[in-house]
């Protein structure tokens, strides 16, 4: 769905309480995860150019891809993705509640990856 407004900025967003404390173990899992460029490019190719992910599809996305230490309850992992964006990364941002919001560089996995149909719409929201 495209809204033409776009989403609300970034400021209106507020970083939920969180439940317990983040695992500092499964923090820096996930942040050595989500910087290998393999699974950025498994992701893509899940996604497609969908840049936002409810928390639960994304967890459950990683267990799905053989990264069993996800496997706990999707609350814990909410504080564990909250807590990496409040510590700044250059892959996720802050979304609507309960959303991870991708933002690593999807162009030259597109290039790569995408179908016909896609890179030829992408490239008519470019030129727009």
């Amino acid at each position: 769905m495209r809204i033409n407004a776009g989403w609300p900025e970034v400021e209106t967003y507020a970083f939920p309480s969180p439940i317990s404390e983040p695992d500092q173990e499964l923090m820096g899992f996930l942040d050595n995860l989500m910087t290998d460029p393999s699974t950025l490019e498994e992701l893509y190719k899940y996604s497609g150019e969908g840049r936002d992910l409810d928390m639960e599809t994304f967890q459950q996305w990683l267990i799905y891809r053989g990264n069993y230490e996800f496997e706990i309850p999707v609350e814990e992992f909410r504080d564990v993705v909250y807590e990496i964006m409040r510590e700044g990364v250059d892959y996720f941002a802050l979304g609507p509640d309960g959303i991870v919001r991708f933002v690593f560089e999807v162009e030259g996995l597109r290039e790569e990856f995408a179908d016909g149909f896609t890179k030829k719409r992408m490239s008519v929201f470019e030129r727009r």
